[in-house]
């Protein structure tokens, strides 16, 4: 008769202790991991906010100064000055207010998409006349650079989009468009339609982008490069626009061949 030796197998709940053990282990690394991840984040997170928050000091307080100080000088002076030099300031004063308005309005609308609080009111809409309204709203700045503008989409191409939206996309886009052209440039606005969709395509003959800014264009909300003419932005427009369009289930894209061959940003949207 055999008998088995009770030594050679451990008994069952030892293993069972084991395989226990060895799993509570790896969920604790895997806990702690994942700590260490979210931490990172939140610190990147924190470091990318006191950025924003000094981007945002720097183009709010920029205009407001010139505001102040031009106005203040008129207010103390405007006996002493002549009507060219009140002129001037006055002009100053308007200029630096319309850059004020409008980097405070990009800056709320990216923050807006950025909080989930924009709603998209779809319709079918006609896309013509909100290009036509686009240069027309755009046209004096054009006419500063001689900047033309072409629109080449038919009278009556029907898409499925919030209007007040798409017009703020498209004024983002085109005035991203003129600034970066130089002077004497063009900027072409034309439509493709496929089978559910359409492309809107801006189209601009300026400084072009490189490779690794078209990977990264709508992700450095904050971050402005100056245009062909030194002109300032917020640096929230694009990243602002891209939202926006995801809001409207479309997508927004960029392509470019490179520096000094111009860029080409293209909406698709639902027919």
């Amino acid at each position: 008769m055999v008998t088995e030796n009770p030594g050679v197998n451990p008994p069952t709940n030892i293993n069972n202790n084991e395989d226990k053990g060895k799993h509570e282990l790896s969920l604790l690394k895997a806990s702690m991991h994942q700590l260490v991840e979210e931490n990172l984040k939140l610190k990147e997170e924190n470091e990318n906010k006191y950025k924003l928050f000094g981007h945002i000091a720097h183009n709010l307080t920029t205009p407001f100064n010139a505001i102040y100080g031009f106005s203040e000088n008129l207010i103390e002076n405007v006996g002493d000055m002549s009507k060219e030099e009140i002129e001037e300031s006055a002009k100053i004063i308007f200029e630096a207010s319309q850059t004020l308005l409008k980097s405070t309005e990009k800056m709320l609308n990216w923050a807006y998409s950025q909080m989930g609080k924009i709603e998209a009111k779809i319709s079918v809409i006609n896309l013509n006349p909100q290009i036509k309204e686009t240069i027309k709203i755009l046209s004096y700045k054009a006419k500063e650079k001689e900047i033309s503008f072409h629109n080449n989409i038919e009278d009556k191409v029907l898409i499925s989009a919030d209007p007040d939206l798409l017009q703020r996309v498209l004024e983002n886009l085109c005035s991203n468009a003129l600034k970066f052209t130089n002077p004497g440039g063009n900027i072409t606005i034309s439509a493709e339609t496929k089978d559910q969709t359409v492309e809107i395509s801006v189209v601009d003959d300026g400084k072009g982008l490189t490779e690794e800014q078209q990977k990264t264009i709508f992700d450095k909300a904050g971050i402005s490069t100056p245009g062909t003419k030194g002109e300032k932005g917020t640096g929230f427009g694009l990243s602002f626009c891209k939202e926006t369009i995801k809001l409207m289930h479309g997508t927004l894209a960029v392509k470019s061949e490179g520096e000094g061959k111009g860029t080409t940003f293209t909406i698709t949207l639902p027919k």
